[in-house]
């Protein structure tokens, strides 16, 4: 009995001392709004919240990022969203809470404070974003304030695309501070990171790195305070190269099919210069997907693709050129113009002429040694200029038969070159990424 009367005790003491920690006077309206009478309103929002105003205030930064919404290599324009969390110590507006029923902190509106005011000096909007009024801040009986300033910073970032799709950038925002000098206030970065706790990914970009750090801008002969945000990004390649690249890799090989179509195919000439067509249609669609930007150097896929559409309009002319030869040569056979005529023409122009009885030339063919024996003796007209005229066919014939002979060769000419450029793009493409 007087070991459980012991603990029946020992329990209700335990108990009563953990409450009163948690039991606390009411707080009223009245105290509240003594608060804001008595302590916040009766400070300037103008003057350094310090007794000693040759002191340098300290104001810790934290920089979080929601989300990069946007970026623009033409505009050279980088749209993030975030807010930064300020807090300084006012040695002007601290309280008791014992004498206002135990409060600790408010949330008084921005203007009736003072606030480390700074801008965006890279911002392509208004550089004062955060003169809105409504951004929480957090004030407590100790002099520790809290802002929370936030909003979409549209800012310059400075792009590279040489190397696109497979490049990085570095983008910064420089946040200057409003009215005072570096020896009245200066930024110190709580992190050298920035927070990304509620960090939403972009399917675009990819937030490899960030930084804060402090920096010091000299303005004519005085230095503001500020602080750095950099922010690293490299560009998710997959869409390009599947939607844009890829596609235009497919056209250009089925494009060199031409050359194993016969030369006596109809639609040899007809595809060819319909998938070239189709190439040029397709980048002329994905040239919004491209970067316009040409101040740094070509981005390296508009080289490669622009190979591409050269090498298939040459192998287009080729092919054309290969079935004109070809036509050519069937006509030549039509008439007789074989290759073995040579011989013939070549015998026709050696043998000697004598003239008739009635003025006109005649030619007699003997045997050659070197030949076959000819029974016939044949006599006809023959002049210089025809003779001249059947050994360009004859020779225009050869032309023709190793032009079109030549349909294998062409082809792999067409594929070392198309492969050598694919390999140096896609290499160069994994060094920059790697």
């Amino acid at each position: 009995m007087a070991f459980l009367k012991a603990l029946t005790i020992f329990v209700s003491i335990f108990i009563s001392t953990c409450l009163r920690g948690h039991v606390t006077s009411a707080q009223t309206y009245h105290e509240a709004d003594a608060i804001f009478n008595d302590v916040i309103r009766n400070a300037s929002t103008t003057v350094r919240p310090m007794v000693n105003q040759s002191d340098t205030l300290r104001v810790f930064v934290t920089f979080n990022l929601m989300a990069v919404t946007q970026v623009d290599e033409v505009r050279q324009e980088l749209a993030c969203n975030a807010w930064l969390n300020l807090s300084w110590t006012d040695e002007l507006r601290t309280w008791l809470p014992e004498q206002y029923g135990g409060i600790k902190v408010v949330h008084p509106d921005p203007v009736d404070i003072w606030r480390a005011r700074v801008m965006v000096s890279n911002s392509l909007q208004d550089r004062d974003i955060f003169k809105d009024a409504h951004a929480p801040v957090f004030l407590f009986s100790d002099g520790s304030t809290r802002w929370y300033p936030g909003g979409i910073f549209f800012t310059s970032c400075v792009m590279t695309v040489t190397v696109f799709p497979f490049d990085s950038h570095d983008c910064s925002l420089l946040f200057l501070s409003i009215g005072f000098y570096a020896e009245e206030l200066v930024f110190e970065p709580v992190s050298p990171e920035a927070n990304l706790r509620g960090y939403s990914h972009n399917g675009e970009w990819e937030l490899t790195s960030t930084s804060v750090s402090p920096l010091q801008i000299p303005v004519a002969d005085e230095t503001f305070s500020g602080f750095k945000v950099t922010l690293r990004l490299t560009r998710r390649p997959w869409f390009f190269l599947l939607n844009v690249v890829m596609p235009i890799m497919l056209l250009s090989l089925l494009n060199f099919m031409v050359f194993v179509l016969p030369n006596d195919c109809g639609e040899k000439v007809t595809f060819g210069t319909t998938i070239l067509l189709s190439q040029a249609v397709y980048m002329s669609v994905v040239t919004n997907l491209l970067p316009q930007n040409s101040y740094d150097g070509m981005p390296l896929v508009l080289v490669y693709l622009f190979f591409v559409l050269v090498l298939c309009s040459v192998a287009v002319a080729t092919s054309i050129v290969v079935v004109a030869f070809d036509k050519k040569l069937k006509c030549n056979d039509d008439k007789g113009l074989t290759p073995e005529a040579d011989t013939v023409t070549n015998n026709l122009a050696d043998v000697p002429q004598s003239e008739s009885k009635d003025g006109l030339l005649r030619n007699r063919i003997h045997p050659v040694n070197s030949g076959p024996a000819l029974d016939n003796v044949v006599e006809e007209k023959k002049p210089a200029s025809d003779v001249k005229r059947a050994k360009a066919k004859v020779c225009l014939a050869k032309a023709a038969r190793i032009c079109c002979g030549s349909n294998a060769l062409h082809l792999s000419v067409f594929l070392v070159l198309w492969s050598v450029m694919t390999a140096l793009f896609l290499l160069h493409g994994v060094s920059v990424a790697a």
